[in-house]
């Protein structure tokens, strides 16, 4: 199984840009398991204080 997260978000002090500077973070992960079997994957967390 192939897993693909991404979070993005604008860079701070660049919303009032005309050409804001966005974060990306990205994660892939390849899992192979036995039909049946349960998996955990973490995840990308994000945080805004505003």
């Amino acid at each position: 199984m192939e897993i693909k997260q991404e979070v993005s978000d604008v860079a701070p002090g660049s919303a009032g840009s005309l050409t804001p500077t966005i974060q990306q973070r990205k994660i892939n992960s390849s899992v192979a398991v036995q039909s049946g079997e349960t998996i955990v994957l973490g995840g990308l967390i994000r945080e805004n204080k505003n």
